[in-house]
C-alpha cells in the first residue's frame, strides 16, 4: 500500500500544471437538445432494425436496416439529401431526392444498379406537414398505385392517424390499416 501511495504522490506532484481552459462551444439549448437517433430496436425484428450514423456536424451519413440487411451511405447535395445509396455486395440500388420549391422532399424513387427507376413515392404536404405519400410500383412499362398513406394531425402539430392503403397489385389484396397515436409527452 505504501509503495501505490508513493507513486500516486509522486505522480500528482511531478505533473506540470497549467489552468485548463475548456474550449468555448455555443451552450446547448436546453429546450431542443442535440439527440441524435442511434438505434431502433423493435421486439422479434432483426436489431438493430434501424441503424443511423452521423457526421461531425450531426448529418445522418449512414443508415442500415434489418440488421444490416440493407446499407445505404447518404450523399447530400446543397445541404439536402440528394441519394441514399445501398452498398452491400449483392444490391447497389438507390434512392434519389427530389424537392419543390419550398425545400420539401416531393419524390422519391428508387433506381437499380443501371438507373432504371422501379419504384416511386410522391409526397404531397398541407403548409409543412406531410399528409399524404402514394406509392407507384413499375408493372411492364408503367406505372401503378399499390400504396397510399395518408396522415392527420392534433391541433398541436402531432401526428395523429397514419392510413395505409393497400392496393390490388401482383396479388396484393385491398386492404386498409390505421395507426392512431395518443398520450404523447
Amino acid at each position: 500500500y505504501r509503495l501505490f501511495f508513493i507513486i500516486t504522490a509522486f505522480v500528482l506532484f511531478s505533473c506540470k500544471k497549467e489552468k485548463y481552459v475548456p474550449p468555448v462551444s455555443p451552450s446547448p439549448d436546453p429546450v431542443n437538445p442535440a439527440a441524435l437517433l442511434k438505434n431502433i430496436v423493435i421486439p422479434n425484428l432483426p436489431s438493430p432494425y434501424y441503424h443511423f450514423e452521423y457526421d461531425t456536424a450531426g448529418k445522418v451519413v449512414f443508415v442500415s436496416f434489418a440488421s444490416d440487411f440493407t446499407r445505404y451511405d447518404v450523399v447530400y447535395s446543397g445541404g439536402r439529401i440528394s441519394e441514399m445509396k445501398n452498398n452491400i455486395i449483392v444490391n447497389k440500388d438507390r434512392l434519389q431526392y427530389s424537392y419543390d420549391n419550398e425545400g420539401r422532399i416531393n419524390t422519391v424513387t428508387y433506381a437499380d444498379s443501371s438507373g432504371l427507376v422501379y419504384t416511386r413515392l410522391n409526397l404531397s404536404y398541407d403548409g409543412e406537414k406531410l399528409i399524404e405519400i402514394v406509392r407507384e410500383r413499375k408493372s411492364g412499362s408503367a406505372f401503378i398505385i399499390d400504396k397510399t398513406l395518408t396522415m392527420s394531425y392534433y391541433p398541436d402539430g402531432n401526428l395523429l392517424d397514419l392510413t395505409y392503403h393497400y392496393l390490388p397489385f401482383n396479388g396484393q389484396p385491398e386492404a386498409t390499416y390505421k395507426d392512431r397515436f395518443e398520450q404523447y409527452d
